[in-house]
This record gives C-alpha cells, structure tokens and sequence, in this order.
C-alpha cells in the first residue's frame, strides 16, 4: 500500500500524480473473488499529503474486506457454482435490465443424463456439464450470455443484431443450435472414459413468443421437451403446441384424481370364431368419462399415462378390473371365454410385476387361462431377454399371451419362432383395405400362414363389413374382432346380451 504518489514511480499513474500537483495521497486495497483471485482495488486519492493513521487503515482494510464478500455474494446470487455460468436466478431476471432489445432463447437438455449419473456416479455427471458448458462459452464468445438452468440444462440468451430481420435472425439462431449439437456431440474424455452425449434444443424468442422471462422460459422449455419427444433434436416454439401441453398437463393432473375417484371404466368387444361363428372372447378397452371435460380419448390419455409413468397403476386397475368382471360373467351363466386386455413396456420393466399380477388373479378368484395379455413387439425390442423371461413367467401362472399389432413394428421371423405367445394379432392397418390392395392381401395371407406353421392363433381386428369378414374367413383366419361384430360396450351390457344368447 502506497500513502505518498511521490514515491510511487509507476508509468500508469504519471498522468494521476500530474493532475494531484505531484504530491498528495493514496491508498490501494485490493478485492478478492471467493477463490482469492484479485478482481479489482479500493482506491482513496487526495490532492494533499495526508499521514492516514492505522485506525484509518485497519477501517479501510476492513471496507475493502467487506465491499470483497459482497461481490462475491452477489456473484453468488447468479452463477453457478459448478460451471461458473449464470443461474437460473439471474436468466429469470434478465429482462428487468434489457427491456428494449429482441432476443432468443435456446434451452437445452442434456439426453439420457440419467444413465451417466447412476453409471459412473454424480461426481462424473459433474465433470460432463462442466465440459460442455466450456465448449459453449468458447463458441459463444461475446454472442451471448450462457447460464446453467440447474441439473443437465443450459440456456444461452442470444441477442439479435439490429441489421436482421426477425427471419433472417431466426434461421441465426437455429444454426448456432445446430453448431452447439454438434460441438457438444463430441466425444469427452474423463478419467479416461470416453462418454458420447447428445442434446435437445428448444427455442423461443422475445417479445414474439411471450412477453415476461417466465413465460419465455418456460415456452422454451416447452419446445424443448418437443424435440426430446420426437427426436428431431431441435424445435422452434409455437403457441399451438402450448395449448396442446397445457392440455397434456390437465389429463395429466386429472389422471391422477381420476384413479383415487373411481371414474375409468372398462368397455368390451367382442371376438369371434370366423370359422363357426361362435364367441370366443372380449378385449377390454378402457374408457374415461371426466365429470367436467366428458369423454377423453384413450389416444389421448394413454400417452401420457405411459410418459409419466401413471399406466403402471391404471394398468394393474384394468388387471383388476378385468378379473372381477371375468368372476361375475361365469357367476352370471356365461360360457368360458378369453378376456383380453393390452399390457404396456412400462409395466413390464416395473418391479415386482409378475408377483402383483399372480395377486390380484389369486384375490379375484379368477381362472387365469380365461385371461389373456396382448403385448406389442416393442416390449420384446427394448430388452428381449428380460421381456421373455417375464412372459414365460406370466404363461406359467396359466394366462395366455398374444403379440399385438403385428406387423407394424419390428417384425423379424428369426425372433418372433422364440417368443412365448399363444397368437398373433394382426393390426387393422392391413385390414382396412384388404379387399383392394394385392399387398396387404399378401402380408395377411402370411401372417396366417406362419401362425399355422408356428402352431398359435391368429386374430384380425379392424373388421368392420361382411366383405372382409369373408375374406378373412375364407383365408382360413382363426378369429375376428371388430364394429362388423360389435362396437365396446360396457360390461352389463355384454352380460345381458351374450348370456342371454347362450342360455
């Protein structure tokens, strides 16, 4: 600390001692950042000579101490300890300071960070942020501003230059997007392991797509979610696609009142013996008549059930609820018959499956070889040893199994000769227009072919005239389901009707 400018000889400070006369005083305390890098000094200059005494130093040293902890605090209070980028604090608040300018929004998140994570532990999940976020600061330079959202997201607020107009800066934008998911794909290397990561990207800009950082977030990260969802890796947002997450979120919130609330119920269809023409069984569909929104589509709710994991617990209620209704159509006079319903991957990769199925089926008194699970390939796809084991599980219990909508995934004779199922059910998409189209004649005709070879049923679904009744009978097919037969009905209604028939 110098008192004197006389004796402090440095270039820099010529012009200051020129401007004080030459003489007079000065002191410099020098401010620290949290990890004591020096970041800027406390200056006091005075025209005179000035004997500071070392009460007035020791109140100086102790400012400069203070006015140090407060930067830091405040530092703080907008960046990330991790990466050091800015928080999600200081993005929510960027716009109390740039009103005025127009600016994007790209919001990122990291794929499957999950699997890292609980792979290699969170301390290498760390380091992976921490690499990427350095490659985003070396290629956005002074472009924009990066900050770290929390968890494996970052957004980057990226100005517009004033010489573009909002479509030429929009097409910028998504090309400095499709740069951070190719810098970022780059393999990294920690500890020596080398981990491939990718991102999806979600876009919005100010003031076209929300006026207040909150809702610009969030529609940000709402296109995000889009493209993480359908793959396409990057999205613009668009106030369509709002509403329809909006809706997601109600059926969603609903969904979970709707399970404590009793109000799904279960629809049947019959299927039939194309053969003989007798009854053979029912698939159960489930329906949802809501109290204020009505009817809700089972395209609609299912996915989102299966997104959110909630079509674990709807699904074990329609295993439920199939197995009571099954005791009461015996218990009413009906004939032995299959009733059938659609098990989803999620309840099969969930714990404890088997063991809660063989308990309802064993609290509900029901004959398990009148219950038949329909499980699409998907399921065998993801992890096909698991899956069959489960399924063998399953078929040890007496259930029967069919592999539904057979046709339109991945369909492979080299593993379809090993799965454990009772029938193949072949998608409506090749029933449609089986009376026109030579191809899908051809594809059923296999179908049924390889079922005979494989010694399983086969079922059609779709059938909705008498023409395609008959070809398909006439093909030699073994079982049909459709509005041809009989649209879903509730199940008293399925009681009165069938059974009434019979006896």
């Amino acid at each position: 600390m110098i008192t004197k400018l006389s004796e402090f000889n440095a270039p820099a400070f010529e012009s200051i001692k020129q401007k004080l006369g030459g003489e007079g005083c000065f002191f410099g305390i020098a401010l620290y950042d949290q990890h004591n890098r020096i970041i800027g000094t406390l200056c006091g200059l005075d025209t005179k000579p000035y004997a500071f005494t070392e009460h007035q130093m020791g109140l100086a040293m102790s400012l400069g101490h203070l006015l140090s902890q407060t930067i830091i605090m405040e530092g703080l209070l907008i960046k990330d300890t991790l990466t050091n980028l800015y928080n999600r604090h200081f993005a929510s608040s960027y716009l109390e300071y740039e009103k005025n300018e127009i600016f994007a929004l790209i919001y990122m998140d990291i794929d499957r960070f999950k699997l890292i994570n609980d792979s290699y532990g969170h301390h290498m999940g760390d380091q992976v942020i921490v690499k990427i976020a350095e490659r985003i600061e070396r290629r956005l330079g002074p472009e924009g501003i990066a900050c770290r959202m929390g968890g494996d997201e970052l957004l980057i607020i990226h100005p517009k230059a004033a010489s573009l107009s909002v479509n030429e800066y929009l097409y910028e934008v998504e090309r400095l997007a499709e740069e951070f998911i190719t810098i970022i794909s780059e393999p990294i290397l920690i500890q020596e392991i080398e981990l491939s990561v990718s991102v999806s990207i979600g876009i919005s800009l100010y003031p076209l797509h929300a006026k207040d950082m909150i809702t610009l977030l969030k529609n940000a990260d709402m296109a995000m979610y889009k493209a993480k969802r359908n793959g396409t890796k990057i999205e613009v947002y668009d106030r369509h696609q709002g509403k329809t997450l909006a809706r997601q979120l109600m059926i969603e919130n609903e969904m979970r009142k709707a399970l404590e609330r009793n109000q799904f119920t279960l629809h049947y269809q019959s299927q039939y013996d194309l053969q003989t023409g007798k009854l053979k069984g029912f698939e159960a569909l489930i329906r949802w008549d809501h109290p204020l929104y009505g009817w809700i589509s089972p395209g609609e709710f299912i996915p989102v059930a299966e997104e959110t994991g909630l079509i674990v617990p709807l699904g074990e209620w329609v295993i439920k609820q199939v197995c009571e209704d099954g005791v009461k159509w015996l218990e009413r006079g009906g004939q032995p018959v299959h009733f059938s319903l659609n098990i989803s991957s999620e309840q099969i990769k969930s714990k404890r499956f088997v063991e809660r199925v063989q308990a309802i089926i064993k609290k509900s008194g029901f004959e398990p070889s009148m219950l038949k699970f329909e499980i699409t390939e998907s399921i065998f796809m993801n992890n096909m040893d698991i899956a069959v084991q489960i399924i063998t599980r399953l078929k040890e219990t007496g259930l029967w199994t069919a592999l539904d909508d057979f046709g339109t995934g991945y369909s492979s004779l080299s593993y379809i000769k090993h799965l454990p199922i009772d029938c193949l059910k072949i998608d409506r998409v090749f029933i449609n227009e089986i009376l026109e189209s030579k191809g899908d004649q051809a594809i059923v005709k296999a179908m049924i072919t390889l079922s005979n070879e494989l010694g399983v049923g086969v079922v059609a679904e779709g059938i909705e005239n008498e023409q395609q009744h008959e070809y398909l009978r006439e093909s030699g097919c073994h079982i049909g389901q459709g509005f041809y037969y009989q649209r879903p009905v509730p199940f008293d209604t399925i009681c009165s009707k069938y059974i009434q028939i019979e006896t």
